[in-house]
């Protein structure tokens, strides 16, 4: 049989480990006389996040991606060697200059500030026995081989092994983008800026979400001030969504509460949108969770590959030579890398609702076994 198997050696610094992905990469493990190939996945593939789609497709990420056409001074060095994203200044006018007893007004000032980005290189390695890839390169999956989601039918086992390589560096990626620290590493996170750290900023209102339909309202209170509702979105986790839409309930003449739509399943508040992703956190052992309000125009993500998988500019391999002739006297090692960071230009254009309940139906033994796809560590969690 042809079944998925990668060893893997511990990465360097600024490299994403991939232990927790060992399951996966068992691609080549040899056996006779059994056919594997009727199998399925535990679990969806968890790539392809909606927030992390949304987050790179904001106009401060197009502002982002093209900003190092317009000037190189959009990167910039500091003396401590860190390399930092410069973002779009924001404007302003001062207030009025007092001309009290005087027969006219005199314009306003313009004025404008702006700050800076860090950088963050993340790095994902897979060293292989030079002899083991050459052997790999000409096994291929047949009919009675552990053909799915990570192995094809005919595919060369070396192949599926790159495919996994890529798919295991844009789970990585998209973790960081979400959940990424500048201070903090994890099995699946290295230190990183992502939209948490955007979101930990002290200037970032962050309300009580006990009372659900309230803490809306004190949404909706403070951005009617900012001039609406437009560009926003709410990123919640699907557990935290069920618990909403559970107190969106019909009232007196069989109506929504104010400024609530139901369409089907799909719910909205004053015409914003909600995002479900499995990254944004939640507390299991609390039962609550979180609503992170967000605005497209102050929100972006910059990757300096372009996208969650690196084309070829961005993938490196090399040889490390052993004294092993039964390996080939050397190992190949191939290196994928990707760098950026999230940024936020606004503070007062985002806020968090915190400590809303979840639905008492989903606490409990409800989602005993299911422990890996609430907040998924690794790219097929297993369910039993």
């Amino acid at each position: 049989m042809s079944q998925l198997g990668f060893t893997n050696k511990d990465l360097n610094a600024v490299a994403v480990q991939t232990e927790t992905i060992e399951k996966f990469h068992n691609i080549g493990d040899v056996g006779l006389g059994r056919d594997f190939s009727n199998n399925q996945l535990q679990s969806p593939v968890q790539v392809g996040d909606a927030l992390v789609n949304w987050l790179l497709s904001t106009p401060l990420s197009a502002t982002l991606r093209n900003a190092n056409q317009r000037m190189s001074e959009v990167f910039m060095r500091g003396s401590n060697g860190k390399w930092t994203i410069v973002l779009p200044q924001s404007v302003y006018t001062l207030p009025p200059e007092d001309t009290s007893g005087l027969c006219c007004w005199v314009p306003f000032e313009i004025a404008h500030c702006g700050t800076k980005s860090d950088i963050d290189l993340l790095c994902l390695q897979d060293c292989t026995p030079i002899l083991d890839e050459y052997i790999n390169k000409n096994r291929h999956a047949g009919a009675q081989d552990l053909t799915n989601y990570f192995l094809q039918q005919g595919e060369s086992v070396w192949d599926a092994r790159l495919r996994m390589n890529r798919l295991s560096m844009q789970f990585y990626t998209e973790h960081e983008l979400i959940l990424g620290l500048p201070n903090t590493g994890t099995t699946v996170l290295k230190p990183f800026n992502g939209l948490l750290s955007v979101l930990e900023n002290p200037a970032v209102l962050q309300i009580s979400g006990v009372d659900v339909l309230s803490a809306f309202k004190d949404v909706k209170c403070r951005y009617s001030v900012l001039g609406g509702m437009q560009g926003f979105v709410f990123a919640v986790h699907p557990l935290v969504y069920d618990a909403i839409s559970e107190q969106v309930q019909p009232g007196k003449f069989n109506t929504l509460p104010d400024g609530w739509t139901k369409t089907g399943s799909t719910l909205a508040y004053n015409g914003v949108s909600f995002i479900q992703s499995k990254k944004v956190p939640v507390d299991m052992t609390a039962g609550t969770g979180e609503v992170w309000v967000l605005n497209s125009a102050v929100v972006g993500a910059y990757l300096g590959a372009g996208g969650l998988q690196p084309g070829a500019d961005f993938i490196r391999e090399g040889y490390t030579f052993t004294n092993k002739p039964d390996s080939g006297c050397a190992s190949d090692c191939i290196n994928y890398y990707n760098y950026g960071t999230v940024a936020g230009t606004n503070p007062n254009m985002m806020m968090i609702i915190q400590d809303i309940p979840l639905s008492p139906n989903c606490l409990g033994g409800t989602l005993q076994g299911l422990d890996g796809l609430i907040q998924p560590e690794t790219l097929v969690p297993q369910t039993y």
